[in-house]
């Protein structure tokens, strides 16, 4: 019983080791999108909204957009993706229409995933939430609260809905990524999970060979 206890309170204090401060303040700003809708982070209350800031020169934001289309098939009703782009309207656009490769995997008609611009002056959310690295992943729940920055949008999604028994998208990415820049960040809070209930554990034996039951040996006696 005390190791189920230690494995399920460890496991909340790992699985929420990227929670944002509480006191962040979100801005809700309305950005147009491909629809022509206002739209802010407020308005996908009812659903788990990933919010994903990228740009088409950005090489990683590429690679984990590819599965975006198959994270929104596992994830169906439940999932909405908005996705930010620090580009310009035209060049969003473009390629929202067309889909040259290698952005023909893009999906322009599908409203749970929709395309923005940023143009980091006016009502900018670049700006107020001081977006520096791309890509850069806000993940609120069901109530709009944000709940996480995962590092990767695939795996912090499938960790946060399936918990790292529901890594099956995360996966199938790029392996040798998977495994230096992803993989560690999943399985070492694992890893240091169980050796610290090997640790208490070996910590309660050798307190009780030190301090043996007094009752018990009068018993015997």
């Amino acid at each position: 019983m005390f190791l189920l206890i230690a494995f399920i309170g460890l496991y909340i204090f790992f699985a929420k080791v990227d929670k944002l401060d509480s006191e962040l303040e979100i801005p809700q700003i309305s950005l147009l999108n491909q629809f022509g809708e206002l739209k802010s982070f407020s308005d996908y209350k009812g659903k788990i909204l990933l919010v994903d800031f990228w740009f088409q020169a950005c090489k990683p934001c590429l690679e984990e957009m590819k599965f975006f289309p198959e994270l929104l098939k596992k994830y169906d009703s439940e999932l909405a993706i908005m996705s930010i782009s620090t580009d310009s309207k035209e060049e969003t656009e473009y390629i929202l229409e067309n889909k040259p490769k290698p952005w023909n995997f893009l999906l322009s008609d599908n409203k749970s995933w929709t395309f923005y611009n940023d143009n980091k002056k006016e009502n900018s959310l670049v700006k107020e939430l001081k977006i520096a690295e791309y890509p850069t992943y806000l993940l609120f729940d069901k109530n709009g609260e944000l709940i996480s920055t995962p590092m990767s949008g695939i795996a912090g999604v499938e960790n946060e809905l399936s918990g790292i028994i529901g890594l099956d998208l995360t996966f199938k990415t790029d392996k040798n990524k998977m495994i230096a820049e992803k993989f560690p960040f999943l399985v070492i809070p694992y890893t240091v999970m169980v050796f610290l209930i090997l640790l208490i554990q070996l910590l309660i034996l050798g307190i009780k060979k030190l301090f043996p039951n007094k009752n018990t040996n009068a018993n015997t006696i």
